[in-house]
């Protein structure tokens, strides 16, 4: 046996050769032999070399497991070199946290499948009992501890060799089982399949979802959103409750993309004061002007005096201009030209502006006790007809009109921006960044009734929503109810159905693949053994990755339509076979391969 000199000696000459793989092997002995406590050489080791590691691995035990059969035959034969049941659990001890990664474990059933894969040219050797005859021999050559068994490894090599002829013939059971769970493109065809199992017409759903798009800006619709299948959403609800994590900024994201989308409309309190500042400043100058001027009395001006509205505008106007501490001119000129009723010979801007401001407030809002019907039509046909006049005598009247119109578009605009907005988000939201559930029914009723809530809010009869909004801001409207209504329908769909298969999933692959029976995938569960410690160890962590890469395929339509496109493919011949002969007893998991069985 060689000295802890020539051991680093050794791991010296084998650094200096570029040989990394003898330098890892020779620096654990060297740890080993130094301080009795194996260093834990796979942290640095990339994912190849810890299977390579394993293979390799798989070789040796093959080795040892038949040195133990003659040392437990032969005590004597150690000295020759032959292992001994003391020294097969000294390897074990070294190896345990090579066989404790995924990829140390895939390595070391690959090896066992490639040493059993040329007996399986035995005449007779593919079909059920040839397999699992080489299968026990397999698992009788492997290394046994001091309290292992060897007869327990022939049973578990016996059901396990069942499987040995699909690694052998390269079948796509044999892929599913050993390489799909355990790389990215696998993992995505599982999810994949799982999502066609799921849908009640997988080709038009990968259609479906080939175009999926939102309709609001920065909206981007789940899977389950976009197919409009039950099955799909069924899925998708219970991939979330499993997975939360993986959805919250989903839901964050589209929560706020249409938030965001009517706050656009709606804009900031400040956005609001600037665009009133900005219409003060451009039409005050206009209807200062207006007021300034004087024009003459006529007989139009005078026959409108008349009406009932207009006597009901003139209380209102001198009650304004009393407000202001003045008297109402128009009054005061009729004074002046043999009382209430004449027409005066001049007319002061300022006193007309107050008229027409007394005029709206005596038509109202019929809400909130304005005139009423008939009544209302006739007010307004006289309103109609004093602005026509004045606006004809004081051309900076119409400026200024026309001004403060198109400057107070955009102000109605935010308005109704901000009761859409209301009715969509709740109240509670604007307290802080805290999850809420959009009100989508209530703004898609304000939606249904856009043109009432548009009259109401800016208080102009017969005007419709379009009117105001600009046609992307329509657009968005729209879009947004849209959106929420997919949303809402995407909670209900499918309720009742539910869905049990998502734990698992890799596991639940194989059986499915490769038509094993469902009895089978939890066969590596099973406490007691290394079966069990295998399983964890190397689907424990695929089942996980799965999970996230279903969870990943969900939140991307396109993605999914893709995967799921290319997981369209008729089953193997292999997996109806396998079906027959699952109704077999000696049918054994596809991760037990021909593994040394740990005493625990």
């Amino acid at each position: 046996m060689a000295t802890l000199e020539e051991l680093g000696a050794a791991l010296q000459k084998a650094h200096e050769a570029g040989d990394k793989q003898g330098a890892m092997t020779l620096a654990r002995a060297y740890q080993t032999m130094k301080d009795g406590t194996p260093r834990d050489v796979t942290q640095d080791m990339s994912g190849m070399e810890k299977f390579n590691a394993g293979v390799g691995k798989a070789f040796v035990d093959m080795g040892r497991g038949i040195g133990n059969i003659v040392t437990d035959i032969a005590p004597g034969a150690a000295k020759y070199g032959f292992a001994t049941r003391a020294d097969t659990e000294q390897a074990q001890k070294l190896d345990a946290n090579l066989m404790n990664t995924g990829a140390g474990m895939a390595g070391n059933i690959g090896g066992n499948i490639t040493m059993m894969a040329p007996a399986m040219m035995i005449p007779g050797a593919a079909s059920l009992g040839g397999a699992a005859t080489i299968g026990a021999l397999g698992g009788m050559l492997q290394p046994v501890g001091k309290e292992d068994s060897r007869l327990a490894n022939q049973g578990i090599g016996a059901a396990a060799g069942a499987i040995v002829p699909l690694a052998v013939n390269g079948t796509k059971a044999a892929k599913a089982a050993l390489v799909d769970p355990f790389t990215n493109r696998g993992r995505e065809m599982i999810a994949a399949k799982l999502l066609r199992k799921q849908a009640s017409n997988a080709d038009a759903v990968a259609e479906r979802l080939a175009t999926a798009r939102g309709a609001t800006p920065g909206f981007n619709p789940t899977v389950g959103q976009a197919a409009n299948d039950d099955g799909i959403a069924a899925l998708e609800r219970t991939v979330r409750a499993t997975y939360p994590q993986g959805f919250n900024d989903v839901e964050k994201a589209q929560r706020g993309a249409l938030a965001d989308a009517l706050r656009n409309i709606a804009k900031t309190p400040e956005a609001k004061d600037a665009a009133f500042e900005a219409r003060n400043a451009s039409v005050r100058p206009l209807y200062d002007t207006a007021k300034k001027a004087v024009v003459e009395g006529d007989d139009v001006i005078g026959a409108l005096l008349q009406r009932p509205s207009m006597n009901a505008a003139m209380s209102q106007a001198e009650k304004l201009a009393a407000e202001r501490g003045q008297s109402f001119g128009i009054k005061a000129a009729q004074e002046g030209a043999d009382g209430a009723g004449a027409i005066p010979a001049q007319l002061q801007g300022s006193a007309l502006h107050d008229l027409k401001l007394g005029l709206d407030d005596a038509i109202g809002n019929p809400g909130l006790g304005g005139m009423q019907g008939a009544q209302r039509d006739a007010a307004l046909q006289t309103k109609e007809a004093f602005m026509t006049w004045l606006e004809n005598k004081i051309p900076a009247y119409a400026q200024a009109k026309s001004a403060y119109a198109n400057m107070s578009r955009p102000l109605n605009q935010m308005d109704i921006g901000e009761e859409f907005y209301k009715r969509f988000v709740p109240a509670l939201a604007e307290n802080g960044d805290v999850p809420f559930k959009t009100t989508a029914q209530s703004y898609a009723q304000a939606l249904r009734e856009g043109d009432r809530l548009a009259q109401r809010v800016t208080g102009m009869k017969g005007l419709k929503l379009a009117d105001i909004m600009e046609p992307e801001q329509m657009q968005i409207l729209q879009g947004v109810g849209k959106d929420a209504a997919t949303r809402a329908a995407f909670e209900g769909a499918g309720r009742g159905a539910g869905s049990d298969t998502v734990q698992k999933l890799a596991m639940s692959n194989v059986a499915a693949q490769a038509g094993i029976p469902n009895w089978m995938a939890s066969v590596a569960r099973v406490p007691g053994g290394w079966a069990k410690r295998a399983g964890d160890v190397l689907y424990g962590d695929a089942d996980e990755q799965v999970r996230l890469q279903l969870a990943r395929l969900l939140q991307d339509p396109k993605a999914a339509s893709e995967a799921m496109k290319k997981a369209g493919i008729p089953p193997s011949k292999y997996a109806e076979t396998l079906r027959a002969m699952s109704q077999a007893t000696a049918t054994g998991t596809v991760n037990a391969g021909a593994q040394p069985t740990q005493g625990d």
